[in-house]
């Protein structure tokens, strides 16, 4: 007799997936489930889709349709979902509405929980700072925080956008545009 297969065991222990999938267990998510009023008809728990998006995001898909896809086809989205296959619909009414209000606060403190726990470094936050620039003013002041924290432990006096001899160690932003998202350490992106 033939069991279902255990999603578990099939996710490698360093795959991006587990990171997403603890770094959103470890953040203080208070903010967003403010935004629920309560009653009405039990909705995906927004800690869920939160990691659902992020990991989306990380995988370079940004289309609802498309996530709603690989909430039934990818072993990684379905583990991380704990197989629940939220309608494309749902998941851009969550992104819209629910995490648009709240995106600055999770984005600064997910900065700083990686910081802390090592998964990114310094080249980290300038390239997070770089891609921020000119495209969202809440997500620049998330990183921002971490950035100016970062450049006062560097030593450096300002030498140009990002400054400092920090900056110097990691050939500035120019350098930084092919590097992988978030300069994550020890993280497997096979997929």
């Amino acid at each position: 007799m033939l069991l279902p297969p255990n999603l578990e065991t099939m996710i490698p222990e360093k795959h991006l997936v587990r990171v997403v999938n603890s770094t959103i267990d470890s953040l203080n998510i208070e903010p967003l489930i403010g935004t629920y009023k309560g009653g009405g008809a039990s909705a995906y728990h927004p800690k869920m889709m939160l990691k659902v998006i992020i990991y989306a995001y990380l995988s370079k898909i940004y289309a609802s349709r498309q996530i709603a896809k690989a909430l039934r086809q990818d072993i990684y989205f379905m583990w991380l979902s704990g197989m629940h296959q939220p309608k494309f619909s749902i998941i851009n009414q969550f992104r819209s509405s629910r995490l648009k209000s709240v995106v600055d606060k999770i984005f600064g403190s997910m900065v700083k929980f990686l910081l802390e726990n090592n998964y990114i470094d310094f080249c980290g936050i300038l390239y997070l700072w770089h891609e921020a620039q000119g495209r969202c003013q809440s997500i620049q002041s998330g990183v921002g925080e971490e950035y100016k924290t970062l450049q006062g432990d560097g030593g450096g006096e300002d030498k140009g956008t990002f400054g400092g001899d920090r900056a110097d160690q990691c050939g500035r932003t120019e350098a930084l545009r092919g590097r992988r998202p978030f300069g994550m350490r020890g993280i497997d992106y096979t997929q």
